[in-house]
This record gives C-alpha cells, sequence and structure tokens, in this order.
C-alpha cells in the first residue's frame, strides 16, 4: 500500500479554504462609466480616469470601431498587476453629441 505524504492534508486544506474565500467573495457588481475612447484603447471618462478595456468580443468590438468617440460602457472593474484599472465591458452604447 501507497503511503501519502505529509504534504496531502495541508494541500486539501488549502484548496478547501480557496473555494470557501471564492464562494464567499460572491458577484463582483457591474458598473457604468460615460467618457471616451483613446487611440491606445482606454476610455477617459469625462472626471479624467483611466480605464484599460479588457480583451473580451465586446470590448474589442468597442476599441475596433469607436475611437474618439464618446461611450457610455457597462461592465465589472478590477486591477491588473501593474496597478491599471481594467474595464471588462459587458455592453455598451455611443452616444450622440
Amino acid at each position: 500500500m501507497r503511503r501519502m505524504g505529509s504534504w496531502t492534508p495541508v494541500f486539501a486544506v488549502a484548496v478547501v479554504a480557496a473555494l470557501v474565500t471564492l464562494a464567499g467573495a460572491g458577484e463582483v457588481p457591474t458598473v457604468e462609466l460615460t467618457g471616451e475612447i483613446n487611440e491606445i484603447y482606454q476610455l477617459v471618462t469625462e472626471g479624467g480616469e483611466v480605464y484599460e478595456i479588457g480583451i473580451n468580443d465586446v470590448g474589442n468590438d468597442l476599441v475596433d470601431s469607436h475611437i474618439n468617440e464618446k461611450v457610455r460602457v457597462r461592465g465589472t472593474i478590477s486591477t491588473a498587476e501593474d496597478g491599471a484599472r481594467v474595464i471588462m465591458v459587458t455592453s455598451f452604447e455611443v452616444i450622440s453629441e
């Protein structure tokens, strides 16, 4: 019979703790921001806040077709490892001025 290593219980506890933490985190709230898409694929809000556009189909459509246009975007915000704020866009609309 093969003997379990002493690390196995520690690993199991770590996995369970990670799952409990993730389950307790709940859903990330959706936000709505208004601003302009600049030439380097960022949303710059009317207040001057800058958000990188996350890579997904909706975000790609936004930056491919609406550079220098005013838009209202909905999505979730996270922080990249370098500290940049990133919005993962779930929907957007172009605002006519």
